[in-house]
């Protein structure tokens, strides 16, 4: 997240109030500079990002990097509420009104001396990175990354594939003559969907090698494509299958007419197993010449991506794989763990085994990969290990599930990755409203502003359905009239999402001890008040704050919300605190704060100065009586949710 960090940081260092605070403040020299530099910065982070891998020293820059520039942005938000709030007690003087428009207080000349040194502090560690010879705009290429995908194949052990017998069944009838698949001119696409390592190339290898596909098609044509989408090497493979020999073409024009002649009057199958491209021109460059097979020629495509089935298939034919029954995880696993009849010498095994099972959702690969990893392991202590571990700290899952799961992570656009890694604070199987994710994004400062001010709401939203095209998100729950009302995230993507938060996003979890927190910015508390953990109170900047609370307490412990003075996120929702401490406003930066489903009475008069307020969800609050008066002045709200708030009469004025 450092280049979204880095940008925060230039456009706050351009703003009017700040240029004016440059003499008086004597902020000029450091940002003039950094605005110079700062820039130059962003176009090598890529390369600084993929060579931290291996080099211990970018490793520990890009560290150094990111927390300065955390700090940085803190003070700049803390300066800028002192700003708002000068300006709104000021009585403007002769002396300061050529300089500013209100009276400086003295903590506003403090702030600035402390922003100085920071800035000075961010200063050296750009230049240091000057000296680490990045390459400016370095290209990404996937098999550095995560070194090269094995190349797949149609050939199938059908003794070795469970619980995919229905699956097959409904495939089989999209294909067939008599099937229920959606018609593109001759050829008909039918998309097959889900994240990976469920089992979508098993399906389909299972589908290809059945007997009466076998007898229904003139041509049966494998193509494993992956994330390079080269019309040109796809025409090829397919020749080069059709044909079982080498093609001796490679300028387009004659492959796209060997194809077509290959093609030509004869019913054909082909499988195009793991494909990433969304660009549609692409897709049509080759699915125009596709169409030269007879009526009733098929295309199966294995993907990730709703978006990928949306430009190759149609909705209708769509199918969206669904994960193993916990039957046949069991059943795939304890192939992979025990011998013919073995398993009936270690019933205490089978015992953990199937609680290890509940850890895989239903994901094929997982089974497979922690049956491999207990194989040869017989003793109890070993099998509570995987069960109590999570799967990021398992040394098998790490070289082989998280690393297919990762590839769609490393897919996606820097702006939607910084919006990922947040949703590893939620806890596992938390359901979550789009709207409220989205508000949060927004007082993070995840979305980006784009030309022609479209509205940052609409840009999340976006942001949103690309994740859930993506299969990050899953639908959970749909209202009569069929609008998602809820989502989550299927439990290994989490334990992805956890895996890339690192200890920048923690989780901290009733009677767990806190791991360390000294590079903590965001966290989670799961429990209740009572066994808060204190550790995290030494977090001096953390930005988010989500409590997932129970217990009786009816006010918020004496250390909250004063140890936290840069949150960004507070969500106190469904906590039970009757009362917010005047206190609160403390919490300067604070842009989104849920008090939602809490039987609070009324609101401290201190609210209405937390003046970067951009989010207030009181929905639920059916106790609440009130707002305060002064809730006009928070100018930068643009969200009041009080649905369900029977109590309130009236609004205060400037709000409604």
């Amino acid at each position: 997240m450092s280049d979204l960090l880095l940008q925060i940081v230039i456009d706050k260092l351009a703003s009017p109030l700040l240029e004016k605070l440059n003499d008086l403040c004597s902020l000029k020299e450091n940002t003039g500079k950094l605005r110079q530099s700062l820039p130059l910065v962003l176009a090598f982070l890529e390369d600084a990002e993929k060579r931290q891998e291996t080099e211990k020293a970018i490793e520990v820059w890009l560290l150094e990097l990111k927390n300065v520039t955390y700090e940085s942005e803190d003070l700049l938000d803390e300066l800028t509420a002192e700003i708002m709030l000068c300006e709104n007690h000021s009585r403007i003087s002769d002396k300061v009104r050529n300089l500013l428009p209100f009276e400086p207080s003295r903590h506003l000349f403090d702030l600035a001396k402390e922003l100085r040194n920071k800035l000075k502090e961010l200063r050296k560690i750009v230049k240091r990175g000057f000296s680490l010879n990045f390459k400016e705009g370095a290209v990404f290429k996937w098999s550095e990354t995560l070194g090269r995908r094995t190349e797949t194949g149609s050939f199938v052990k059908e003794s070795d594939i469970y619980g995919r017998e229905d699956d097959r069944k409904k495939i089989m009838e999209l294909l067939l003559p008599t099937g229920k698949a959606k018609t593109l001119e001759d050829v008909s696409v039918i998309p097959i969907v889900g994240i990976g390592g469920l089992g979508k190339t098993t399906l389909a290898r299972l589908v290809y090698n059945d007997e009466k596909v076998i007898q229904c098609f003139d041509l049966k044509i494998w193509v494993y494509v992956s994330q390079d989408f080269d019309v040109r090497k796809l025409i090829i493979a397919i020749i080069n299958s059709i044909t079982r020999r080498n093609c001796e073409f490679s300028e387009i024009d004659l492959l796209q007419s060997q194809l077509q002649e290959s093609l030509c009057g004869r019913r054909f199958l082909l499988v195009l197993d793991d494909v990433w491209n969304e660009d549609k021109k692409e897709w049509d460059k080759l699915g125009d010449i596709l169409k030269s097979g007879v009526k009733g020629s098929k295309i199966i495509v294995t993907t990730r991506s709703t978006e990928v089935a949306s430009i190759m298939g149609t909705t209708n034919s769509t199918y969206h794989l669904k994960g193993l029954l916990e039957d046949d995880c069991w059943a795939l696993f304890k192939k992979q763990v025990f011998g013919y009849g073995e398993e009936e010498k270690y019933p205490n095994l089978l015992a953990i085994g199937k609680k290890i099972i509940k850890k895989c959702g239903g994901v094929a690969l997982a089974a497979t990969t922690l049956g491999s990893q207990l194989r040869s392991k017989r003793e109890e202590k070993d099998w509570l290990l995987v069960q109590e571990s999570e799967f990021w700290n398992l040394k098998q899952c790490q070289s082989d599930i998280l690393p297919a799961l990762r590839l769609s992570y490393i897919h996606l656009p820097l702006h939607l990755k910084r919006c990922f890694a947040f949703c590893s604070l939620f806890p596992k199987n938390y359901e979550f409203k789009k709207e409220k994710l989205i508000y949060i994004w927004m007082a993070e400062g995840l979305i980006q502003p784009l030309e022609g001010n479209r509205p940052l709401e609409d840009i999340a939203d976006e942001y949103f359905n690309d994740l859930l095209c993506s299969s990050f998100f899953q639908e959970v729950e749909k209202c009569e009239d069929g609008n998602i009302t809820s989502y989550k995230m299927h439990d290994l993507i989490h334990d992805l999402a956890r895996s890339i938060g690192g200890n920048e996003f923690v989780i901290l979890e009733d009677g767990l001890d806190p791991s360390n927190l000294a590079r903590t910015r965001h966290s989670s508390v799961v429990g209740n008040f009572d066994s808060f953990p204190l550790d995290l109170i030494k977090v001096k900047h953390l930005r988010t704050l989500l409590c997932y609370l129970g217990g009786n307490s009816e006010e918020l412990p004496s250390f909250l919300p004063a140890s936290f003075i840069f949150l960004r996120v507070f969500d106190l929702s469904g906590c039970g605190i009757k009362n917010l401490p005047e206190s609160i406003s403390v919490l300067m930066c604070l842009r989104y704060l849920d008090l939602s489903n809490t039987p609070i009475q009324t609101l401290p008069h201190t609210i209405c100065n937390l003046y970067n307020l951009q989010t207030l969800n009181l929905s639920g609050c059916s106790n609440l009586e009130e707002l305060p008066l002064g809730m006009g002045s928070l100018t930068s709200l643009r969200h009041l949710i009080i649905t369900g708030c029977e109590g309130l009469t009236r609004m205060p004025a400037g709000i409604g």
